[in-house]
Order: C-alpha cells, then structure tokens, then sequence
C-alpha cells in the first residue's frame, strides 16, 4: 500500500487543502453560492484535520 508522505501539519496542511479545494471548484464550475454551502456544511480546514488523523493511523497502526 501507498501512504502519502506527510509532510504538512496544522495551519499549513488546512491551508493547503483549503486552497486545493477552492481550486477544484472553480476547475468544475461551482458558483461562489455553491462554495459557501460546501464550506458551511464540511469546513476544508476540518476534512483536512480527519485525513491528516486517517494517515497517521494508517501509518502508524499501534
């Protein structure tokens, strides 16, 4: 199995995420309606928080 390497931590992986995730939505054409729903429903800085939490536990299983 491939692990990503986790070279982002706190602020700086949300941030990331954030603007990845803005990125994508302009890349399909979401309208700034749109975004804000997603981003009230499932905060980035919180998705990013959970998969950063999944890697490490798969990662690191113990």
């Amino acid at each position: 199995m491939l692990v990503p390497a986790l070279t982002f931590c706190g602020e700086e992986l949300r941030q990331s995420f954030t603007d990845w995730m803005i990125k994508e939505g302009e890349r399909i054409g979401l309208d700034a309606d749109t975004v804000k729903v997603y981003e009230l429903a499932n905060p980035p800085g919180m998705s990013a928080d959970g998969l950063l939490r999944y890697w490490k536990k798969v990662k690191n299983p113990n």
